[in-house]
């Protein structure tokens, strides 16, 4: 029997930097248990030097533990 696996919670922030080759720059805040708590750390985050000033970046994924993403989460260096 094939057990369906917990999901977690990945927290997210894009940042647009003209300056870069990408235009911008995406940081991993976290994976979290629960949206719940991810929710919190964005809450917490979104007051901090470098994403107070573009709270609009913030993103949190839902993610299936052992599968496949339908659509790929874009991420630069």
């Amino acid at each position: 029997m094939k057990r369906s696996a917990e999901p977690v919670f990945l927290l997210l922030h894009t940042h647009v930097h003209p300056d870069l080759f990408a235009g911008r720059s995406t940081s991993f805040i976290g994976v979290f248990c629960s949206e719940a708590k991810a929710s919190n750390s964005l809450r917490s985050h979104a007051l901090l030097e470098g994403f107070k000033d573009c709270p609009e970046g913030f993103a949190i994924h839902r993610i299936e533990l052992d599968s496949l993403l339908a659509d790929p989460i874009e991420m630069w260096e």
